[in-house]
């Protein structure tokens, strides 16, 4: 095998496997949802998404951002393939996960009296947050624990602490809530907080990490470029946050808090059922890259590896996605729904160019380019909050879709221009055989669904998700050798 078809290969595999992972926690969440609906009422779903929104928010900022920045650190130690250098990364990574986690529970604890005031209107959840306060510490420490493995690229363990810690927490969720209803919350996210640790815990262990002696002044200098990446990616998170909840003020002013409900639901259906696709492609490529992150020539060929098998991936379901899409909108939510279609078929047009950029952005992750690389958001934030809004002011909710598809053109184009000029990085000529077709597919069928009455436009859609099904089976082919697997596998059976 050669090394670029195994580099196809991993990046195919890793995606599979993550994608699966991805899956399964949605179909969990949706368990979790109904039978929280069904136990709880509306009274405890409410309690439920205030409790989990507002221990989110104080994770978030006292994490510092570790969970993201740890990867890159115990990444690019691996790669030098120094068992002393990782030892010690990783007992650095463990030092400032436990003081981040203290941090966090310290903080809720005592403003949980403030907490339960902000959150509910009245201190009646004060004692509710003070044993809520324990669950910071313990996410900080299973993140920290998923970070190591992720760095380290045990994709077959990470996978399996998620997919169990989504079992077994679901597991134990139904006897609270049947037996204790509201007063089961409080004990169940405790226990579900601990569960995820102690999985994340058990599979590290199993990997034989021995910790190193390191005084706390060593731990704290060495962490100093981590907690720098870290503390530009909450900053970032937390512009992206306020951008979201600028946009949906204008909406709320300008058209209608059922224009907000929309446009939440719209992209939140994008988000999470396609997004799935990236996130569980990040999952390995940003240790990888991390990895080699010193050399921009191996940098460059998984750069484009990773666009190229992101593109064939998502092109099919993008296309499927965009025909059916009045179809899904009912299924999962209702008819009142369908009016957003056009939105959403805009937005998609802009997914596909957001498989080009997002690969590239990761290049100043891996390099620790922590200031070039908050400045990119800000602009990123600011095309996303001036296109959206100009969008919907012009064009209304399928303003919304455009805004978002020409946010990801200027993304493209700005972060392909400061890596192509700072790095040398680019896309190469394989790559746009792969990207160019496929958008054509994707054009065509915005034409058809646009464009021809329901009857005609399914005549004409299904043959256009054939072509793009057949398109990416062939290219995956020539890079993975599809046909090869499957036939080594029926000689094994």
């Amino acid at each position: 095998m050669s090394e670029q078809q195994s580099s196809y290969r991993q990046i195919f595999k890793a995606t599979s496997i993550f994608g699966g992972v991805q899956v399964f926690n949605i179909l969990v969440s949706i368990v979790r949802s109904k039978v929280a609906a069904l136990f709880l009422g509306t009274e405890g779903f409410g309690i439920v998404g205030l409790f989990n929104s507002t221990l989110d928010m104080v994770r978030n900022i006292t994490s510092l951002g570790i969970n993201q920045s740890a990867v890159r650190d115990i990444s690019e130690a691996a790669g030098c393939e120094d068992e002393g250098h990782v030892r010690s990364t990783v007992t650095m990574v463990r030092f400032w996960y436990w003081i981040t986690g203290f941090l966090g529970m310290f903080v809720v604890l005592v403003l949980s009296p403030y907490l339960s005031e902000w959150t509910f209107g009245n201190r009646d959840y004060t004692w509710s947050f003070v044993f809520l306060s324990v669950i910071p510490l313990l996410t900080s420490i299973s993140a920290g624990q998923l970070a190591i493995l992720q760095g380290l690229r045990q994709l077959k363990r990470l996978a399996l602490s998620n997919l169990y810690g989504g079992a077994i927490g679901l597991v134990f969720l139904i006897p609270f809530y049947y037996y204790w209803g509201i007063r089961g919350i409080v004990p169940y996210l405790i226990v579900a907080s601990l569960i995820s640790l102690l999985l994340s815990w058990y599979y590290v262990r199993r990997l034989r990490i021995a910790s190193v002696v390191q005084s706390w002044r060593t731990n704290l200098r060495s962490g100093t470029h981590m907690m720098k990446l870290g503390i530009m990616l909450t900053l970032a998170g937390t512009l992206g946050t306020g951008v979201g909840y600028l946009i949906r003020i204008f909406i709320s002013r300008t058209g209608g808090l059922d224009d907000v409900g929309l446009f939440t639901a719209g992209f939140s259906l994008i988000d999470t059922y396609i997004g799935l696709v990236f996130t569980a492609m990040g999952t390995d490529f940003y240790p990888r890259l991390s990895a080699v992150n010193r050399d921009n020539a191996a940098v460059s060929q998984l750069v484009n590896h990773q666009a190229e098998v992101g593109v064939l991936i998502l092109s099919p379901m993008l296309v499927a996605f965009m025909l059916f899409a009045p179809v899904v909108l009912t299924i999962l939510y209702s008819s009142k729904f369908v009016p957003i279609t056009g939105m959403i078929q805009w937005a998609i047009l802009g997914v596909l160019l957001k498989a080009s950029s997002w690969p590239m952005a990761f290049v100043l992750l891996a390099k620790a380019e922590t200031k070039l690389y908050f400045i990119q958001e800000v602009f990123f934030n600011f095309y996303n909050l001036l296109f959206i809004i100009l969008g919907y002011y012009w064009f209304g909710l399928v303003g919304l879709g455009i805004g978002s598809c020409v946010v990801q053109l200027a993304i493209l184009i700005q972060i392909c221009t400061v890596v192509g000029y700072k790095y040398g990085i680019s896309f190469v000529r394989d790559y746009f055989r792969v990207l160019l077709p496929c958008y054509v597919l994707c054009v065509f069928m915005f034409g058809v669904v646009r464009f021809c009455p329901t009857f005609w436009g399914y005549v004409a859609g299904i043959p256009l998700i054939v072509l793009s099904c057949w398109f990416t089976y062939r290219e995956l082919d020539k890079r993975i050798g599809i046909k090869a697997i499957i036939k080594s596998k029926l000689r094994r059976e």
